[in-house]
């Protein structure tokens, strides 16, 4: 029971208030890495994989090998012109001192008129540590540094001059993930998975180079849990032929210590023999607080899958290495009849993401 208190007690750190603001960074509120995008952003409970840095440090904690990832894409899909990418390293520490990891997650944006012409870049350098406390609970940290630019070019000549605005900021997160077997639907390897992440609890604010100008950190408060179902093994050579894994996750998004928007998220993963994997999410976004007359970017489908590759089998290598591609398509066109709007006459934004992961025990 001291585990799940501890569960409890970081949900109850974070105070909501009645008044929302749009915060600083806020495009990073939404799904990253193609894996955690094909389950519909619902990856708090999951926590499995490099992946889970930027959902739930704790799950890090869980990791018996050196992970590192490269994704290109995430599940924002407001403007054509948008490029992000995420890139992170993992590695065990020796005995039981836990893991750690190193992470950073861009998105830039470009926009041109007749008069100006302008380029935002953001970037999020996180620092994880986390630790397992027996075989259910495991905790963790994660450091994360903001830092901004905006830059403004004029059309003609007559115009003032280039103008450019940084911002820097500083926020933490607190996870905890709760892990017990359960066999009520098949057997031993059926896993039920309890996760939670207080993104930027101090909820500290990004100063930026202009004077006395600041804005608020996103506040981002996730809970998830997943079930992941094994009906078929290879009890000779201990491999899953064929296993399910059912997530659900509900996140609060805001700034200031309040919360304004909640997005109830859910997603499947179906592997065979370990090695393919096939995904579907869903990915929704509903107000709060009325301050907005829409929310352009949700709700949306997400369609994915993943190969994993064992150069270790193949190559006959005596330690453990495997390559992990994945790859997740947005279907935004489904959702145009729904009522939901885009800025600027857009009927829709078909977005996709991939991923590359190295995974060994060097």
């Amino acid at each position: 029971m001291r585990e799940l208190y501890l569960i409890c007690l970081i949900a109850f750190l974070t105070p909501i208030f009645l008044f929302a603001q749009e915060a600083a960074f806020s495009d990073f509120e939404t799904s990253r890495f193609a894996r955690a995008i094909g389950l519909g952003n619902a990856y708090t409970g999951v926590a499995e994989g490099i992946e889970t840095v930027y959902y739930n440090s704790a799950g890090l904690a869980r990791l018996n090998s050196y992970q590192a990832i490269y994704s290109n894409g995430n599940g924002f899909g407001f403007f054509d012109d948008v490029h992000t990418y995420d890139a992170a390293v993992v590695a065990p520490l020796p005995g039981k001192a836990g893991t750690v990891a190193f992470s950073h997650h861009y998105t830039g944006m470009s926009f041109s008129s007749d008069y100006f012409h302008s380029k935002d870049d953001q970037s999020i350098y996180m620092l994880h540590l986390a630790k397992a406390f027996g075989n259910s609970l495991s905790a963790g940290v994660s450091f994360n540094y903001y830092h901004s630019r905006h830059e403004s070019t004029p059309v003609t000549v007559s115009d003032p001059p280039d103008g450019i605005i940084t911002g820097n900021g500083f926020g933490i997160n607190f996870s905890a993930l709760y892990e017990l077997p359960f066999h009520i639907f098949a057997g031993l390897n059926d896993r039920l998975r309890f996760g939670l992440q207080d993104q930027n609890l101090i909820n500290t604010k990004v100063k930026y180079s202009i004077q006395d100008v600041k804005d608020f950190l996103p506040l981002m408060l996730r809970g998830g849990l997943s079930y992941r179902i094994v009906p078929l093994i290879n009890k000779e050579r201990n491999r899953q032929i064929v296993s399910l894994l059912f997530a659900f996750e509900a996140v609060l998004l805001g700034a200031d210590n309040s919360f304004n928007y909640w997005q109830p998220n859910y997603g499947i993963e179906l592997t065979l023999l370990e090695y393919l994997q096939l995904r579907f999410g869903r990915e929704s976004e509903f107000e709060i607080d009325p301050v907005y007359s829409y929310s352009p970017q949700f709700p949306v489908n997400r369609f994915g899958f993943g190969v994993r590759l064992p150069v270790s089998e193949l190559l006959h290598f005596g330690r453990q290495l495997a390559l992990q591609f994945d790859y997740n398509y947005s279907d935004w066109n489904q959702i145009d009849e729904s009522g939901v709007r885009f800025l600027d006459g857009e009927t829709g934004i078909n977005r996709s993401a991939f991923s590359i992961k190295l995974i060994t025990d060097l």
